[in-house]
Formats: C-alpha cells, structure tokens, sequence
C-alpha cells in the first residue's frame, strides 16, 4: 500500500507568462452569437504580434483577464465567431469578428493559469510562429562525464548483514515479482544489505516501497527492476523511497519504465506519474551507478513527505544513466542539500533540472547539479523545454527557493526545435521564481547555438553567471532582470 506518496507536483518546466494589466485598446461595434469558424484537428501555435487582450468570452465587452506582450506564445484550439473588434497593429487598421480560442500560454495550460478552459484573443493581433530549423532528434552518445570526486556529502549506512535475494524469487521477468521481493524488503530488519543476484530481471506489476527504514543499502549488481504497472501512478514506479527514512542506498541496478514512446511523443502529459526512483522525505539517501529508463514521468522525483511536509535532505544522485524518460531527468521540489553530479543524462522528454514547488510547503534549499553529461533534452513539443527550470510563481508563493548551484555541466544536442522551445540554445534555461537567492550557473559547455538570450534570470538576490560556453545565433547570451549583487562574466 502506498497511502501517502500520492500527491506529485513538479511540472514540465513552463515560461513566464507576460501579463499586463492594461485596459482594452479594442473597440466595441456590436455583439453577435458565438458561432464556431474553424476547429483545428490539433492544437496550433501563434505568436502575438502587437499587445493583445485575453478575456473570458470571444467579446470586447467581456472581462478582461490578461493582456500578453509582442511574441508570447499561444495554443490555439480553434477560431470562433464572436462580437466585432478593431485594432491597429504595425501600422495596419483591421477589423472583424473573428476570434482565436486559447487554450495554453507559452506552454501552460489556461486552466491551471485561469481556472478556465479556454481565454479568447483577437485574430488580428496573432502571427505565425517562424517556422522552426527542424533538426532530427538524434540518439546522442554524451561525452562521458567525470567520475563523482569520491568524496561522501554525507557518512554511508551502517550494515551488519547482507541477505541476498533467493532463487524462489522469478527472476527471468516472466511472472510479477514485486509481492514477493516487498515480502523480502519488510522481513528484513535495519542495517541489511539486500544483494540481488546478477542478470536477474524482477518484473513489478507494482513498485517497491520503502518506508520507515534505516541504514538499508539494495546492491543491484546489474539486476533490472522492470515495471509493468500504469504509467500514470506513482505507486508502478520501479522504486519508491517514502517517510521518514535515513541511510538508504540504491546501486548498480537497470531500473526500467514500462514508456517505449520515444522522440517528441515520449511526453505523456496523462501518463506520467511513473518516476525511476521517487523520493518522498527521508534523509541520506544515495541514488548511484544505476541506468534509469524507460520511465513516463521523471528519472529521479524528489519532494516533501505530504503528510507532514518534511522534505528530503541529503540526497546524492551521481554515477548514473539516465535515458528515455518521458517528463524530467531531475526534479527537486522539496529537497534540501542535494548534489546531483557525474551523471549521463540522455533523451530526456522535458527538461534536465526542474524545480517548481506547487506549495508554500515545498522548496529548494542548497541543489547542486555538477559535472553531468547530457545528450538530448526537451523533445516534447507539448511546452517550452529548459536544460534547468527554476520557477513557478502561479503556485507555492512562499516556498523557499536559494543556493542553487549549475556549475561544469555538459550538453551536446540540446532540444530539438519546436513551436515552444524554438531555436534554444543547450543551455537553455531560466530562473523565475520569487524571489530566489544565491544562484550559482557558471562553466557549463555547449556547442549548440540558439537565438538569445539563452539564460533568463529574474527576481535573484546572488547571482553569479561565468565562465560558460554557449553559442549564440542572435540576440544576447544573458537576460537579468529585477536581480541584485551580480557577479556575470
């Protein structure tokens, strides 16, 4: 039973949203009976060209909700018939009743930004989005990262056992053998090694849970934990690190996701609870030397215990390989003192490092990301990607954000182009969230070139950006806005 690992947040990393409280510059010239004009097969993106309105209902009398900036990015779902409107845009006098149903802004969904299905903006008021530089997604081989320095951020478990898991146990990957390897975990008391035998393959028609426990160390010894449950609940992850644990290890096994969706429809936004490893509370807890695929949501998924929003500290993530997961390789949203380093991070759905708390009750204190190697990233078209996302203002206003640390990280492809993450450069990335303190992004490498700025940073208190390597095809390398005590070189 997994009772309380069960209310997962950490988003796909979306952009700020510009929004503008300005009154309507449109004019009223009559209001007629919402008709539908064309309803797309799918979803289609435009660019605003000149400051545009979004209200509830396709009418220049209706309320008023947002007013997006010149190249914000909308979802267009369909265009309907409504009240007539007149704008002038670059110099151009327009008039019709012609409206665009929009359903997402740069990549967040109206609802979640609105409580509303849908928000309506004049047609005359959108471009098309540039067509993208559409570039294979290619299966990359990263350069292999530097070995993790050796050094413990913390002292290792205490064993005095080992117990290895026995041959009674299916380990041909035929039959599910998650009740009797859980039987096995719970029977054993702390201070147990539990040693898997090598080449054994484990299919979990339910994920494996570990609650309450302490100085426990899982020696995978190349085992595959292979889940074979919905893609969409957190309890079919291969793994689950729950409540109020300490000294927890897990290493050297292949722990594998039942997602074989690859390229831009790796990303399932409705299946994507199935984490490699989720983290849920707990303290010490060492993630290493395993390859982690496959996965629908997130490669490693750490936040607070819910029940009593105790988040996880100390946690070290290092010496892995993370590959095909369809949301995030990391997302840290209630963790204190993790240092996630020398890993090899590939194919990647959304973006490598995502920190969005959704309450005041979550956060990020002290996450370093270091010396990773990273192929490809964001191959979901479904949002704008980023290779680290620190933001989130819609939601967890006072969740406390500072002392993140981006620093000797590699990537070779990046995302490839889409209609939300156009043209981004590796490195892509953006720190939004209010107000976050001490950010550290210096001596990170890329040969792919994007338009600029490729580094977006906001509301900052502490802010050092040097030393990185990023081609830039236009426009500047660095944006900073309303930061203060600035180190950038």
């Amino acid at each position: 039973m997994l009772p309380d690992a069960v209310r997962r947040s950490g988003r796909v990393a979306r952009p700020t949203i510009l929004v503008t409280a300005i009154v309507s510059a449109l004019f009223v010239f009559g209001i007629a009976a919402v008709t539908p004009d064309r309803a797309f097969g799918a979803t289609i993106a435009k660019a605003v060209a000149c400051r545009v309105n979004l209200r509830n209902s396709p009418y220049t009398t209706a309320a008023l909700r947002a007013t997006l900036k010149t190249d914000v990015r909308v979802t267009v779902a369909a265009s309907v018939t409504g009240g007539s409107w007149r704008v002038t845009c670059a110099g151009k006098t327009m008039s019709a009743r012609t409206w665009y149903r929009i359903s997402a802004i740069n990549g967040r969904s109206v609802m979640s930004l609105y409580g509303r299905t849908y928000l309506y903006g004049a047609t005359g008021l959108f471009k098309p989005v540039p067509t993208p530089i559409l570039r294979p997604v290619a299966i990359s081989t990263p350069v292999p990262p530097p070995a993790s320095s050796g050094s413990r951020p913390f002292a290792a478990p205490v064993t005095t056992r080992t117990v290895t898991v026995p041959s009674s146990i299916d380990a041909s990957g035929a039959t599910d053998a998650a009740a009797a390897l859980q039987s096995l975990i719970d029977g054993q008391p702390d201070g147990t090694v539990i040693a898997f035998p090598a080449g054994g393959v484990y299919r979990l028609d339910r994920g494996l849970f570990i609650g309450n426990r302490h100085d426990l160390v899982f020696e995978g010894n190349g085992a595959t934990l292979r889940a074979a449950g919905p893609g969409s609940l957190i309890a079919a992850s291969p793994v689950v690190i729950d409540g109020a644990n300490s000294d927890i290890v897990v290493r050297g096994f292949t722990i594998e996701g039942n997602n074989a969706r690859t390229g831009t429809a790796i990303y399932d936004p409705n299946a994507d609870g199935q984490e490699g490893i989720g983290v849920y509370g707990g303290a010490r807890i060492e993630i290493a030397n395993n390859t982690i695929r496959m996965a629908w949501g997130d490669g490693v998924y750490v936040n607070e215990k819910d029940t009593t929003h105790t988040w996880a500290t100390d946690v070290w993530v290092h010496d892995d390989t993370i590959t095909s997961v369809g949301r995030n390789a990391f997302t840290m949203n209630g963790a204190k003192n993790a240092l996630l380093e020398s890993n090899t991070i590939d194919q990647v759905g959304a973006s490598v490092l995502d920190i969005e708390p959704d309450t005041s009750y979550q956060g990020a204190i002290n996450i370093t990301m270091r010396n990773n190697s990273v192929g490809s990233w964001g191959l979901s078209p479904l949002y704008t990607m980023h290779f680290v996302a620190c933001a989130n203002n819609d939601f967890g206003p006072g969740a406390v954000v500072h002392d993140i640390t981006i620093t000797g990280n590699n990537v070779s492809l990046g995302a490839p182009s889409s209609a939300l993450t156009y043209n981004a450069g590796g490195l892509f990335s953006w720190f939004g969230k209010t107000r976050t303190a001490n950010v550290v992004f210096a001596n990170n490498t890329t040969t792919r070139a994007g338009g600029g700025p490729v580094l977006w940073f906001e509301h900052i208190d502490g802010l050092t950006v040097t030393g990185n390597t990023q081609p830039v095809s236009s426009g500047p390398l660095v944006s900073i806005s309303d930061s203060t005590n600035i180190t950038l070189n």
